[in-house]
């Protein structure tokens, strides 16, 4: 059954594509993720990248919004990137109907060579060159955030809020995580304090320009490639406004479960302070982000069961994260 939706959405992009100047000779399932992403092979001029966009997710005017900062991040070369490709006719996206009615858009990147960092970091076994990795991403994310803060996007542009709503409020970005299927009704209780008392905490920190504008969002080991001397970001999907110390906590969160993870950590502060300051009080709720990270994965996967169909992955977060939330409201340290 999926393997037939693949192919009707394959089927659709490959429809879509006949909007760029393309001679394609291959189409191959990259990832189902939030998008369904394509390597499309061309007869002339190698690879490029297709997302097939989830339904509802991002409007055209968002979509456009996300090419308007990525563009601004390619000026002047300061950033690695994968860099959007126009249709034909200059339009950033293209719509497709893919069945029933199911229309999405279809956008397309150049390929970006090497292999992910999380490819790097697997095959690593030096808990020095894994912080090393995570300085480098640290001070990438520290210019990243400098570039948002000084740039001004048109005035049309748009794109969603990683505030307190966002995260936390009656209906998060990602999903209601307290209303995991799975979960048990004490382990829902401990879900419902957690979000509440990190509402009462966001909204003490404060949106201020020094902790909060436009951030990537999704900026994880897997959404860094490593070219040559280069870190090349990828997938600005998810990208919005937001605290800075989200992007940090993304970037790590993967690591949290490994022993090395007290290192990464240190690392990817002391990468970001070689470009932006952040303040110890800053820095002393990291931890809580991390752990509004575990929350909004968790909240992922109940928007999203065809990802999970089986809901063994959210059994298995699930204990992880309520473990953490309880640590949270002893006063614990989550990621200590």
């Amino acid at each position: 059954m999926a393997g037939d939706r693949w192919q009707r959405e394959a089927a659709a992009v490959t429809r879509a594509l006949g909007a760029w100047p393309f001679d394609i000779v291959g189409v191959e399932l990259l990832s189902v993720s939030e998008n369904l992403v394509f390597r499309i092979d061309r007869a002339v001029g190698g690879p490029v990248v297709a997302r097939l966009h989830r339904s509802g997710y991002n409007s055209l005017i968002e979509l456009e919004s996300e090419h308007a900062w990525v563009d601004s991040l390619n000026k002047g070369g300061a950033f690695a990137l994968a860099r959007p490709i126009e249709a034909s006719d200059g339009r950033s996206h293209v719509a497709v109907d893919v069945s029933n009615g199911d229309r999405r858009f279809v956008g397309v990147v150049g390929w970006v060579a090497g292999q992910s960092l999380s490819q790097t970091l697997d095959a690593e076994t030096s808990s020095a060159r894994a912080a090393d990795w995570y300085r480098r991403t640290g001070a990438l994310l520290g210019e990243m955030h400098n570039q948002s803060a000084e740039w001004e996007p048109p005035s049309w542009f748009q794109r969603r809020a990683w505030d307190v709503d966002g995260m936390v409020g009656p209906d998060p970005l990602w999903g209601r995580f307290w209303e995991a299927p799975g979960a048990e009704a004490d382990q829902r209780e401990v879900l419902v304090e957690t979000r509440d008392a990190l509402h009462e905490a966001l909204l003490a920190f404060g949106t201020g320009a020094d902790r909060y504008g436009l951030i990537h969002a999704d900026l994880y080991a897997d959404n860094l490639f490593v070219d040559g001397d280069d870190l090349v970001m990828i997938d600005f999907d998810d990208a919005g406004f937001g605290w800075h110390l989200h992007d940090l906590a993304v970037s790590i969160y993967d690591q949290g479960c490994l022993a090395w993870f007290p290192e990464v950590k240190d690392a990817v502060v002391a990468g970001y302070r070689e470009h932006r300051a952040l303040p110890a009080d800053h820095e002393a709720l990291l931890s809580t982000f991390l752990l509004l990270r575990s929350l909004s994965l968790l909240g992922w996967l109940v928007d999203r069961r065809e990802l999970d169909p089986t809901g063994e992955r959210e059994a298995r977060d699930l204990v992880s994260v309520v473990g953490r939330c309880e640590a949270f409201l002893s006063g614990d340290d989550p990621f200590g």
